[in-house]
């Protein structure tokens, strides 16, 4: 498997996981209740998934492993090719918080 195709579908997965969760909490009747910590919950992933966005954004250490991790799996990518994916396909980070930002505005509103 290439750099570019694990690099890929690993933001596409995050991306997913987004969608899929929100789907499954809003398509309960009682997920806007005052007890559910859903809501809460939605925006506390919303704002790991925009950390995670400016973090592979950067050029911090972390970052650095990451791509020495797929550089190391791909055929022929070198770390510094890998950085760079990771920065191209780093807003799928960022469509999944807003995913889950818009989900968790959505239920603070009243009925």
């Amino acid at each position: 498997m290439s750099a570019k195709l694990l690099i890929l579908s690993t933001f596409l997965f995050f991306a997913a996981v987004a969608v899929g969760i929100v789907a499954f909490i809003v398509t309960d009747e009682g997920w806007r209740d005052d007890s559910s910590m859903a809501v809460w919950f939605m925006l506390a992933f919303a704002a790991l998934y925009f950390v995670m966005f400016f973090i592979y954004r950067s050029n911090l250490e972390i970052n650095r492993s990451v791509a020495r991790y797929f550089s190391s799996t791909g055929q022929g990518a070198t770390e510094d090719d890998a950085m760079e994916l990771v920065r191209r396909y780093s807003p799928f980070m960022l469509l999944g918080g807003a995913v889950f930002l818009v989900a968790g505005i959505g239920g603070l509103l009243p009925r």
